[in-house]
C-alpha cells in the first residue's frame, strides 16, 4: 500500500520503488538516493543504469499518461510533487 507521503520512482528498467516525497525536492536530491535505489536492483540491471548515469546519459521526467515533464535543476515542478506521483528514469 501506498504510504500517503510517499512517491515512486521508476528506474530504467521499469522496476518501482517507493521513496519518501521529502527525498523528491530537487534534481540534485534525488540524484543522491540513486545509489539507494539501485541496490535494491538485480545486479546485472543496476550494472546497466549506472553505464548510462556515469555518462549522464539519463533523465527524470513525469509522466501523467497525457503529458510528459522532464525534471530539470531549474524546474519549478520540484515544488508541485505531491504523493503518489511516478517519477520516471530514463536513459537517452
Amino acid at each position: 500500500a501506498m504510504t500517503p507521503d510517499c512517491v515512486v520512482v521508476v528506474d530504467a528498467t521499469g522496476e518501482q520503488h517507493r521513496m519518501l516525497l521529502d527525498q523528491c525536492r530537487s534534481l540534485d536530491q534525488l540524484r543522491d538516493f540513486l545509489p539507494g535505489i539501485l541496490s535494491q536492483c538485480r545486479p546485472d540491471r543496476a550494472r546497466i543504469q549506472w553505464w548510462y548515469i556515469d555518462r549522464d546519459q539519463y533523465d527524470f521526467v513525469i509522466d501523467d499518461g497525457t503529458n510528459v515533464t522532464q525534471l530539470t535543476r531549474e524546474s519549478d515542478v520540484w515544488s508541485t510533487i505531491e504523493a503518489g506521483t511516478k517519477i520516471i528514469m530514463r536513459v537517452i
